[in-house]
This record gives structure tokens, sequence and C-alpha cells, in this order.
């Protein structure tokens, strides 16, 4: 087996749980949640789904048999600790502060959860510095957030030395110079032996460090004294936060799943509690519902959902692989109706124009509610109102079920890659 294959079967190993949920027995853990999933029986035959379902029911009866007389069976609670921040006027910065990298790596790993402040998204900052400090690594760990910055250095380079080139010829036209100097064509090649490197470059780029001049010291200038020297402890500064989505997802869906479902190895709990209208504020509540609806529309199909804003839309959407296996293959960009929220036809446009420029489609999703702007006014008063988080719960999942979504797939037809 080759080396890459083995890598692809160790991150396959890693990343084997779509979701933050543990089961005492994977097989058995899939086969309840087939039965709990199947919504229409004609998707399945009917002596499958019979098969699955008395399998499902006898073990859950041998294994309520055995936590009668084995209390060790009991589970056990996975707590997740976040710290929520009020960083604006009832905008709120979610982030896991847990002691050590367990816990957001638990979430990572289990569903790509969150993402690290200081990294492009798995929180990678500390094993950078490590490797960075240590010398025996020689350079051969490089971070993939080390390589893109030094391919754009080298790309940076690239671009100043053609702008120079490019003066000097037009300097030799306007002078009527038709005999090239040599010293021009000289940096001509070194220009183009420069893209070819960039070109065939293929592996890990590492710029090569200019050699520190050497400086002979009398040692009677100097003494042991006279020599400080100072450590520093590295530790690590990187926070790992989760979007208003992604703790709603795991507050409503997988905590709730992991209480309710007999064969899971952990309770998953976010501690501590915080109100959900106090999280959610009355201006934000309409939109952060649709944001949500569509989230777990998408997350329970299994795709892997992440923040968009870079690439100017609401979502990017993983094939049910994750970001460590290939790059997001559509850019969802929604469209609020009933919110009178205007979107142009150029502003689509060049959404598309952005995601196309690195390979991705677009899904343009319409959502609306059911209800009417009278309604939600009465919906904005109760919701301050509620005590507790129950109750906040309850109506703000009511609310989630009476949206109406729709998706249509964008495709951007180019001249130069359409042809006929």
């Amino acid at each position: 087996m080759s080396g890459k294959k083995r890598k692809n079967n160790k991150l396959k190993e890693l990343y084997k749980n779509p979701l933050p949920i543990e089961f005492i027995d994977e097989k058995r853990g899939n086969n309840f949640e087939l039965v709990k999933s199947v919504n229409d029986v004609t998707n399945v035959s009917l002596f499958n789904f019979l098969n699955i379902f008395i399998k499902s029911i006898k073990q859950m009866i041998s294994y309520k048999l055995r936590n009668l007389f084995n209390k060790n069976l009991n589970k056990k609670d996975k707590i997740i600790n976040l710290h929520f921040e009020n960083v604006i006027d009832n905008e709120y910065l979610i982030s896991v502060i847990g002691e050590d990298s367990s816990q957001r790596d638990y979430l990572w790993f289990n569903g790509f959860f969150g993402k690290g402040t200081l990294s492009r998204s798995q929180p990678t900052w500390y094993q950078r510095q490590l490797a960075k400090s240590d010398t025996k690594t020689k350079g051969n760990n490089v971070a993939l957030e080390d390589m893109t910055r030094i391919r754009r250095q080298q790309r940076m380079i690239f671009k100043e030395k053609r702008e120079i080139y490019e003066k000097k010829v037009e300097e030799m036209k306007q002078n009527n110079i038709l005999n090239p100097y040599e010293k021009l064509i000289n940096e001509y090649l070194e220009l183009r032996n420069l893209k070819e490197q960039i070109a065939k470059q293929k592996g890990i780029a590492i710029h090569k460090k200019k050699p520190i001049p050497k400086i002979e010291l009398n040692k009677e200038e100097f003494s042991d004294d006279d020599i400080d020297e100072e450590y520093e402890i590295l530790t690590d500064q990187e926070d790992f936060i989760l979007t208003i989505e992604e703790y709603l997802y795991l507050k409503l869906n997988v905590s709730k799943a992991t209480q309710s479902l007999w064969n899971s190895k952990y309770n998953l709990i976010l501690q501590p509690e915080i109100k959900m209208n106090k999280l959610i504020h009355i201006a934000q509540l309409r939109e952060t519902i649709y944001q949500y609806a569509i989230y777990s529309f998408l997350r329970n199909k299994k795709y892997i959902v992440k923040d968009g804003l870079k690439f100017g839309v609401d979502f990017i959407v993983y094939d049910k692989k994750g970001p460590v296996f290939q790059h997001a293959e559509y850019g969802v960009l929604i469209r609020k109706i009933d919110m009178n929220q205007e979107m142009k036809t150029e502003d689509i446009l060049s959404r598309l124009r952005v995601l196309n420029t690195s390979m991705k489609k677009m899904i343009l999703v319409d959502i609306e509610s059911t209800m009417k702007d009278e309604e939600w006014i009465i919906v904005k008063k109760e919701w301050s109102l509620l005590e507790t988080n129950k109750e906040c719960e309850k109506m703000f999942m009511n609310l989630v079920e009476k949206c109406k979504i729709e998706q249509v797939l964008l495709k951007r037809w180019s001249t130069d890659r359409n042809r006929e």
C-alpha cells in the first residue's frame, strides 16, 4: 500500500463520525439511526425495514436489561465548556474554553464544528509554532498555512520583477532602441526561470535563509555574567469559535440526540446555559431562524457546512467528506423572500463569478415562512417575555418548522470552457 493511501485511510478513520455522537456498537447505532431516519417507507423494502426494526428492538431490550444489573453501563457526560462574549450590541462570540485541546478536537474530528482564529480551519497554530521551534524538523514539517504564505510571497516577487522588466522594455521602445541590452536579456531570463520554478513546484516550498555573517568577538570583552538568557514558555493562544448556527445545531439537535439514543456512549452537554432570547435578540430572531433552518437542512443530509464569508455567500458546502479531504463544492446564497431583502441580478452574478474562480457551484436558496408579518410582531413580543430555556427552544423549533425552502443550482457559462 502506498504512503498516500495509508495516510488517506488514517484520515478516514480519524474523521469517521459525521457528528459528535459515538455509539457503543457502531453497527447497532447505524441500524437504529436508519430506522429513525426513514420517513418514507416506500424508499425501503418492507422486509428490510421490519428486519432492521426487530433487530433494533432486541438490541435495545438487551441493553436495558444489562443496564439494570450493571451500573457501569450508564452513559457518561461529555462536557464542552463555552464562553459567550458580547462583542457588539446583541451580538455574541461563542468560543470553546477547555483547559486543553480535547474539547475542541472532539468537535472538530466529529463533524468539523468550529474554527481556529489563527488557522485556516482546524486549530493548528500551537503545533505550527512547536514545529518552527523544533530544530530536528529542519523545515520538513510545513503546515498548509505556511505553504500558502510562502507561495504568495513568491508570486509577489515574480510580479514585482515582471513590472520592472516591462517598464524597461517600454522605455526602450520610447527611445527607439532596437537592440536590447545584455542586462535586459539576463533579467528576462531570470524572470522566466523564476516563473518556471513556481509552475513546477508541487511539493513543500521553503525559503532559503541568507547565511548569517560570522562575527569574531574578543573573549575579554564579554564574561558569563553579562549573558542573560530568556526563555519564553509557548502557550496555545488560539481561540476556537463556533458560529451561532453550529452552536444551535449542537444544542438543539446533537445534544438532545445523545440523551435520547439508548446506545450512545456519551451525553453531550454544552455549558454554561444561556437563555436563547438573550443570545438571539428580537431584531435578529427572524434572520437567525432562516439561517438555522437552511444550516440544519443541509446538515441533516450529511453535508459539512461552513461559513462562506470569504466567497461572498452565506455558507460553503463540502460533499459529505469535509475540508481535510477536498475543497468545498458549493456556495450557498440565501434569499429571504418575505423580508423585503432585494437582491439584484448583478449581486447574484458577481458572487457566482467569485465562486467560479475557485471551481465552486452556487446553490441559490429561497426561504420564507408561512407566517404573516402581523404574526411575527406577536412572536417577537412573546420571545422577549419567555422565562425558561425550554420554552425558548420549543418556540424556536416551531418557527423553524414553518419555513419553506426551495433551492436552485446555478452554473456560470464561460465562452472559454463551454465551446461547442
